[in-house]
Formats: C-alpha cells, sequence, structure tokens
C-alpha cells in the first residue's frame, strides 16, 4: 500500500511521488554545483519537493474548479499540433547532438 505523503482537499500525494520529485531536484543540484549533497541538504530538498507536489495539486484543482483542464476539439486539435512539432524538434536536435558525438 502506497504510503501518503500529504492530503489536500481530499486528494493524496503519496510519498513515491516526493521521492521522485526529490530525486529530479538532486540531480539538477548536483549538476548546477558538482559536489556531493550532505543529509541535510537533502532533508531540504524532499522538504521542498513535499511542497512542490503540494502546490502543483492545488494548482490543479483550481484548474478543475474553474474547468480549465477542458478544451473544444479545435484547442485540442491544436495543442496536439504544437505537442508534436515540440517532440520532433527536440528528437531532431537529440539525434543531431547525437550524431555529432558518434559520427
Amino acid at each position: 500500500m502506497k504510503k501518503v505523503a500529504a492530503i489536500v482537499k481530499g486528494q493524496k500525494i503519496y510519498e513515491s511521488d516526493v521521492e521522485t520529485c526529490k530525486e529530479y531536484l538532486k540531480r539538477v543540484y548536483q549538476r548546477q554545483t558538482h559536489t556531493p549533497i550532505t543529509e541535510q541538504e537533502e532533508e531540504k530538498l524532499k522538504a521542498q519537493a513535499q511542497e512542490m507536489m503540494i502546490q502543483m495539486k492545488i494548482a490543479h484543482l483550481k484548474a478543475k474548479e474553474l474547468k480549465l483542464d477542458q478544451f473544444t476539439k479545435e484547442q485540442k486539435e491544436k495543442l496536439e499540433e504544437i505537442a508534436k512539432k515540440q517532440w520532433n524538434q527536440a528528437y531532431q536536435e537529440c539525434r543531431t547532438l547525437l550524431l555529432k558525438q558518434n559520427p
């Protein structure tokens, strides 16, 4: 059974999600500082990750309340078009970088 880290308006935030977010923050921190993380810093990152997850849940619930999560057919098509374009662009950039590194 999943451990609950927090509950926001009846919506659960799971410890595993907080841990995933913390690991992401940890990687970003290590890339920027190029230093190992102490236990104290890791605890701060975990608290930061949990706060981020709570804020995201609040924003998600507010968006749903305001029906900002509902799109017309035209809006969905436009979003899909933009997403495909961005995906293809990112793919091509990665492909180009890999080809330069491994000719």
